[in-house]
């Protein structure tokens, strides 16, 4: 339903701040945004896209709001296909900033040992290891799917998963009804995610949809290889065979087998989260990102009276301004 008190906030605040940019992020976030930035006149909205996720009926609604945005800022260009291909928004308007994170410093055999004594998991043991929230678009049940793969095929691991959600009761349900609940962790939600990733050999993803998630982003500067299902912008982290191994969303089989291919070889683990760290450093920095943010910007601000409200610049031209 619509929040009319919402929308009137925001009305408000922008006749207050008359701000020249608003950058809102995400659905339904970005609907009030240039909704009360029309009525409040505000001359440039923009708008921050995160994920692969909107409905038919948000795309209709994305489609007709996207004629008074003057830029679409995507965090992933798989983000950017989707508003373009499936969404129907015009190309021109729809730019890729790529996402980026604070690296964490190195991880080494005391950060392992400490993280391990944390999660109160042996040394010795492998680990295979999930950050996220327990929802049905992250899947949970093919982490169970290759838990129990794990356990035919006598593959002495734990599976841990750090993260809350509506689905976490149905999660632990089926652990216990499958009978891997000896070697499966469920931490909840923990403030300190840094702190327990070393403890991790291998890090999973089992999503059904993303957009550049995060959590493989800290996994990959945390020096571990990945193992992810291949949907939104995973792609753009993951090197197949050199960061890591993307595998078909729901083949638990298939990624059963590049966990048992990791497992057994530890100097394939260590050159894979050497890179993938290397990776992150290299292409995924907050500087890149405040750079090229700030270059769109700042060409939509030199453009605000270049034409009328939606088609001022394309993102195209603002994204050759960095």
């Amino acid at each position: 339903h619509f929040d009319i008190g919402r929308f009137a906030g925001l009305v408000a605040a922008f006749r207050n701040m008359r701000p020249d940019v608003v950058y809102a992020f995400n659905y339904p976030t970005t609907v009030y945004a240039r909704l009360a930035g029309l009525v409040a006149s505000v001359p440039l909205p923009v708008t921050g896209e995160r994920c692969v996720y909107l409905t038919r009926v948000q795309g209709i609604l994305e489609r007709f709001l996207a004629g008074m945005t003057e830029c679409l800022i995507c965090n992933a260009e798989a983000v950017r296909r989707d508003l373009v291909e499936r969404v129907g928004i015009p190309d021109r308007k729809v730019i890729t900033v790529l996402n980026a994170i604070e690296p964490c410093p190195a991880v080494g055999a005391e950060e392992k040992r400490a993280a391990r004594a944390l999660l109160g998991i042996p040394e010795d043991v492998l680990v295979i290891g999930t950050v996220g929230r327990i929802e049905d678009q992250k899947n949970p049940p093919m982490l169970v799917d290759v838990a129990c793969l794990a356990r035919r095929e006598a593959l002495r691991a734990r599976f841990c998963a750090i993260g809350d959600g509506s689905r976490i009761g149905a999660l632990r349900s089926m652990i216990r009804a499958r009978g891997v609940d000896d070697c499966f962790l469920l931490t909840g939600e923990r403030p300190n995610v840094g702190e327990l990733l070393p403890a991790f050999d291998v890090f999973v993803l089992t999503s059904r949809y993303e957009g550049l998630p995060n959590a493989v982003m800290e996994a990959m500067a945390a020096g571990l290889p990945c193992v992810c299902t291949d949907v939104g912008g995973c792609r753009e982290l993951v090197e197949e065979g050199v960061t890591g191994f993307l595998v078909p969303s729901g083949d638990a089989n298939l990624m059963m087998q590049r966990v048992r291919q990791l497992a057994t070889n530890a100097p394939l683990r260590a050159s894979m989260g050497s890179a993938a760290r290397a990776r992150i450093l290299r292409d995924f920095s907050v500087e890149k990102l405040v750079s090229r943010t700030e270059g769109v910007l700042r060409s939509l601000l030199a453009a605000r009276d270049a034409g009328p409200r939606g088609r001022r610049l394309s993102a195209r031209s603002a994204a050759a301004v960095e």
